[in-house]
């Protein structure tokens, strides 16, 4: 991954109200419709070759949301969001819809379709926002509340989303507050080609946590990639932004592709890890995925559920061969020395030109903006160089 320092003229423009790495070594082993939710046609231009970059950032406001433009000649093709849900908008103790989401919709819950699932996420109040709940406090059992996406099979795809175990509550699998579970106990997000888990379809879990580590990807049908000890990396006391994306460049059974995770906490900075490798295994009948369960399954049957819960935001997904380009907001000048990152989905993306509208409190959380294109390039700017 290249890093480019973009030559950038900020303007803070008021028309109405202004907005208020080292990777760490792992010392652990080796059916409803698609709604389709792709950005506009301008978003895909195929570039070929492009000029050296020559960019400018622009903040305005105009009584509505804050805008975020970028201008350049080195952004490349943009990413198909198919998904894009803040949770910011949803009424406490209401249960979310499958229209709820800024970009896309949802399929379905995940009752009757993962272990323990019994229906809609309802929205609560945490830190001052609005969220999504893993489970009602007052269910029995495993009690999973998630949501399903579908979608077109493909092997590529970028996911992002911010987790946290609430004050008190039970990391799954574990018996009290602030402790890793045990064994393999919590399926986060969990791709899956036809049923869940199928000997005839693929499956990837975007991570597993299993006996106080992290599998960061892997399941059943696909390779499994060990990652950091869980409490080298989990904040116990604010978010834990998670991102990942594999880039196909072929069968993912018999050809490499490009798979970087990252989790990014107050706590503990960004830990990344990268590896180019085959995504399933050959013995695998399908090469792709065409469905997504959030957050999808906690086990074993001997663990304990008491106290259980975990709440989500901010959840964004893009897919196909340009999934990973994006742009994010963080809170340091090189990317993986950020300890607040937000994933930002483009308004507009050419090939010279970005448009995003982020939260006013992403803005006051962050210093830098960074553009990762679909070639895996990734360009940076300095939102406080006024």
């Amino acid at each position: 991954m290249r890093t480019f320092a973009l030559a950038s003229s900020i303007l803070l423009a008021l028309a109405g109200c202004a907005p208020t790495s080292a990777e760490l070594d792992a010392a652990l082993p080796v059916d409803a419709a698609r709604i389709d939710a792709s950005m506009p046609d301008s978003a895909l231009v195929d570039t070929g070759t492009r000029d050296a970059a020559e960019s400018d950032a622009a903040i305005a406001s105009d009584a509505g949301p804050t805008i975020l433009t970028l201008t350049g000649h080195d952004f490349g093709v943009g990413p198909e969001v198919f998904l894009y849900h803040s949770m910011r908008e949803g009424t406490d103790g209401a249960e979310l819809t499958s229209l709820d989401p800024e970009i896309g919709a949802y399929a379905g819950s995940i009752a009757g379709m993962t272990a323990g699932g019994v229906g809609w996420p309802r929205y609560v109040t945490h830190a001052g926002r609005r969220v999504m709940e893993m489970r009602s406090p007052d269910g029995a059992d495993q009690n999973m509340r998630g949501v399903v996406m579908r979608f077109d099979a493909t092997p590529s795809f970028f996911i992002s989303y911010r987790v946290t175990i609430p004050p008190d509550a039970h990391f799954p699998g574990a018996a009290a507050p602030r402790t890793p579970g045990a064994r393999s106990n919590w399926k986060i997000a969990w791709f899956n080609q036809g049923g869940v888990g199928s000997g005839a379809g693929s499956d990837l879990v975007v991570p597993t946590a299993v006996s106080g580590g992290l599998h960061l990807i892997g399941n059943q049908s696909a390779h499994t990639w060990w990652g950091p000890g869980i409490a080298m990396v989990w904040d116990w006391d604010d978010w834990n932004v998670v991102t990942c994306s594999h880039i196909a460049e072929g069968d993912p059974r018999s050809e490499p592709g490009d798979v970087v995770f990252a989790i990014t906490t107050p706590r503990t900075g960004t830990t990344v890890r990268s590896w180019r490798d085959t995504l399933i295994r050959e013995d695998t009948p399908v090469a792709g995925f065409d469905r997504l369960y959030f957050p999808a399954w906690i086990g074993n049957d001997d663990d304990t559920h008491e106290g259980t819960q975990a709440y989500f935001a901010d959840l964004y997904l893009a897919l196909g061969e340009h999934a990973q380009a994006r742009v994010e907001l963080c809170d340091a000048p090189e990317w993986d020395a950020c300890r607040h990152r937000f994933v930002v989905p483009p308004l507009e993306w050419t090939e010279d030109t970005i448009r995003v509208a982020p939260h006013p409190s992403e803005l006051a959380a962050s210093t830098h903006w960074f553009v990762t294109t679909a070639t895996g390039e990734r360009y940076a700017g300095a939102l406080a160089d006024l």
